[in-house]
């Protein structure tokens, strides 16, 4: 049962793993290319 668990997790996680990769690189491009909003309020 916890082999057959463990399996389907292992699975899972393959079959996401692109889609992840690809996540996580969108995200390293907008965290460059996009600027954040300055805050608001006293510098401190």
């Amino acid at each position: 049962m916890l082999k057959d668990f463990l399996l389907s997790l292992l699975t899972v996680v393959n079959a996401m793993s692109p889609y992840l990769l690809f996540g996580f690189l969108v995200a390293g491009i907008l965290h460059v290319f996009v600027p954040l909003p300055t805050k608001s309020g006293k510098p401190s």
